[in-house]
């Protein structure tokens, strides 16, 4: 039987970009001043807005590495139903931030020097399906998990008994036009 697996809640489009240790440390020393603002980011990295640097395109953005979604666990809601509509499970039956805290993870580490920039969102950021012979076993979903310097870890991806699950589609999203930003850690 087919089930489908749907994530949403308000979380983040996260672009990230690499940068050279100059530019690392001018931001690192600003960020220790004061807290990042748009228009000392923009100044040095060099673009005319902070906006600039959400482009997914590394033709325009120099230093762009990749993008991703990102739902922060105590954010996200879960619905899973099966091939008939009928819900197995929905966000009322699951606390989804003591769900994730009682789960392993599958954590993807981060390369040095980058800049987060992490545009806030909400819709539907994941919708998976998986065919299985037996029943669906919630307990068998493994959280593939960003984390971000300041203990911040997002959802951006689902495991199911091992096998790592494609996200098929996003839902609609709003966005709020705030924008986040973080260094990694050096």
């Amino acid at each position: 039987m087919k089930y489908y697996i749907t994530i949403s809640g308000k979380g983040y489009n996260i672009v990230l970009h690499q940068l050279s240790r100059e530019i690392f440390n001018s931001l690192q020393e600003s960020n220790q001043e004061d807290y990042l603002n748009a228009e000392k980011v923009s100044e040095l990295m060099g673009v005319d807005s902070v906006y600039n640097l959400l482009l997914v395109d590394s033709v325009v953005n120099k230093t762009y590495v990749k993008d991703f979604l990102g739902l922060p666990l105590n954010e996200c809601y879960i619905t899973v139903s099966n091939e008939l509509g009928k819900i197995i499970l929905n966000e009322e039956e699951v606390d989804a931030d003591k769900f994730f805290e009682e789960r392993d993870f599958t954590i993807i580490d981060e390369d040095p020097l980058l800049f987060f920039i992490c545009e806030s969102i909400k819709g539907i950021f994941f919708n998976f399906h998986i065919d299985l012979v037996e029943p669906f076993d919630f307990a068998k979903i493994k959280p593939i998990i960003q984390e971000y310097p300041e203990d911040i870890f997002t959802i951006v991806g689902l495991e199911y008994d091992g096998m790592v699950l494609i996200n098929e589609s996003v839902g609609d999203f709003n966005g709020s036009g705030e924008i986040d930003f973080y260094l990694s850690n050096a």
